[in-house]
């Protein structure tokens, strides 16, 4: 059985104290130093227009990250509320899924790898993509 690497308190807070640090790191540099991960491309074309937030799914409240095992925002949904750093929950976060930031304007949320890497980070607040790569993610930090 592989476990989590954020199964302990130690593990978490370094986690934390990393992606923290890659949040200040990235403020003015994010989408730059950022490696393609999961809606590069849909991403891409989201940051040139503007996403209205009623274009946003019914189940995602405003002010939450929500990200979806399934495309289209259909499937499993996780909505993240407060700004911390969220492992995504159980089984199934592999292939082909969507996610929505509905969190305030200009808000970026942060993509992590099961080391807890930055992968991506999504343009800012109301993003979404309805057709991205779930694969490489393991955790994801809202704000």
């Amino acid at each position: 059985m592989i476990s989590s690497p954020l199964r302990t308190p130690l593990a978490r807070a370094l986690l934390t104290v990393a992606l923290l640090s890659a949040v200040t790191t990235a403020a003015g540099t994010a989408d730059a130093g950022a490696a393609p991960g999961p809606g590069a491309t849909t991403a891409a074309r989201s940051a040139s227009r503007t996403v209205s937030p009623d274009a946003a799914p019914s189940s995602c409240p405003q002010g939450d990250f929500c990200a979806y095992q399934g495309v289209n925002y259909t499937g499993k949904e996780q909505k993240m509320g407060p700004c911390r750093v969220y492992e995504l929950e159980g089984t199934g976060w592999s292939g082909a899924g969507s996610w929505y930031n509905n969190q305030s304007d200009g808000i970026k949320a942060l993509m992590g790898n099961k080391y807890g890497v930055t992968i991506f980070v999504t343009p800012p607040a109301p993003s979404h993509d309805t057709n991205g790569d779930w694969t490489p993610v393991w955790y994801i930090q809202n704000c």
